[in-house]
């Protein structure tokens, strides 16, 4: 005869736990006795069905289990919701549409772990147990571009655009503040990634500092077109940049951070000091891979005209502006696609990350 019961344990690194099925009695199952469809999805708090049999000591161990309330997982005490959610809502966690929802505001809480923590992903002798999956299949990534677009023609603005690809993967936003120990920046209505405008922007901008004025932020200060472009703090820069959403659905993969000296690191009086036999604390963190993204610039026509050369004072003596004669869009897409394939955008680049083909 078939019972009911919720998992109230599962040392999921052992491959058993405990259902409680009332009169406060708990009984014992093995991962090998749930049904295989069922199998990576147990978790604490969820409603089971099985059968009770004898294990190999004789005592009574829960058989035939199989899932039968998958949206009571929202109850378990592995999601930190509000109560008034928790009553409200009643869904099947995969058929979140918004990935930035599903990850950071329906993140799950290991309570099994050493350090109690919130994580997204998490493997189990090479296989994979717990991974938040995005699904981007109900996305109109060309309609959103196509939005773009008429936007440009409806203010009236002068664009320029091109592709960016990946070259290998690419993380923005890795030190945000987040519930998990890394971060990545997701579209608050869409859930995707993309790169916000401001970065396109900062990446731009230090490539120019570095490549053309040597480093020296004052000293590009100076230059009009610099300014045209960017701007400084008493006066906006003409270009405006926008941000650049995927060209097509994106793709996610998990990647991972070693550090090897977490205790010298750290804040603890008792520093100890690095050596190679402190064992290093794996922490993952989501990049985007094989992924095109639409930037795109734009300028109110009326400001897209030749930087003009510059005097000092009256005295007709020439100041040397290094964008003299050139256009400010003209400008920007030059060097927002250089600093793509030269100096990468987002963390990490010193290793690769964030650079176009």
């Amino acid at each position: 005869m078939k019972k009911k019961g919720k998992i109230k344990k599962h040392f999921s690194g052992k491959g058993y736990g405990f259902i409680d099925y009332g009169d406060e009695r708990d009984i014992f199952f093995h991962i090998s006795n749930v049904e295989q469809k069922d199998k990576d999805k147990i978790i604490c708090g969820q409603e089971v069905t099985f059968v009770v049999g004898k294990g190999r000591n004789g005592k009574e161990e829960a058989r035939e289990l199989t899932i039968i309330n998958k949206e009571s997982i929202l109850n378990s005490v592995n999601y930190k919701l509000p109560k008034d959610t928790r009553e409200a809502i009643n869904f099947n966690l995969n058929e979140v549409d918004n990935y930035a929802l599903h990850l950071n505001k329906i993140a799950y809480f290991d309570r099994r772990a050493k350090s109690e923590k919130f994580l997204f992903y998490k493997t189990n002798k090479q296989k994979e147990i717990l991974d938040v999956k995005p699904n981007f299949t109900k996305i109109k990534f060309e309609k959103i571009s196509q939005r773009q677009k008429a936007l440009f023609d409806d203010i009236g603005l002068e664009v320029k655009s091109f592709e960016f690809k990946t070259d290998w993967r690419l993380i923005v936003g890795l030190g945000h503040e987040s519930v998990y120990e890394t971060s990545i920046i997701l579209h608050h209505i869409y859930g995707f990634p993309f790169l916000p405008g401001s970065a396109i922007k900062g990446m731009a901008r230090n490539y120019v500092i570095m490549a053309i004025f040597e480093g020296e932020e004052e000293k590009a200060l100076k230059d009009e077109g610099f300014v045209a472009v960017f701007g400084k703090q008493e006066q906006q820069g003409r270009v405006i940049f926008f941000d650049a959403f995927p060209k097509t659905k994106p793709y996610l993969d998990v990647d991972i951070m070693n550090p090897h000296y977490g205790n010298y690191y750290s804040d603890d009086k008792n520093k100890i000091m690095p050596a190679d036999y402190h064992d290093p604390k794996p922490i993952n963190f989501l990049t985007v891979k094989d992924t095109k993204f639409n930037v795109y610039l734009a300028v109110k026509k009326e400001n897209n005209i030749e930087i003009k050369q510059t005097f000092k004072d009256n005295n007709k003596q020439k100041l040397e502006n290094v964008f003299t004669g050139k256009k400010p869009l003209d400008i920007a897409i030059k060097y927002v696609q250089e600093a793509f394939q030269k100096q990468g955008i987002g963390a990490k680049t010193a290793v690769g990350y964030g650079y176009s083909k």
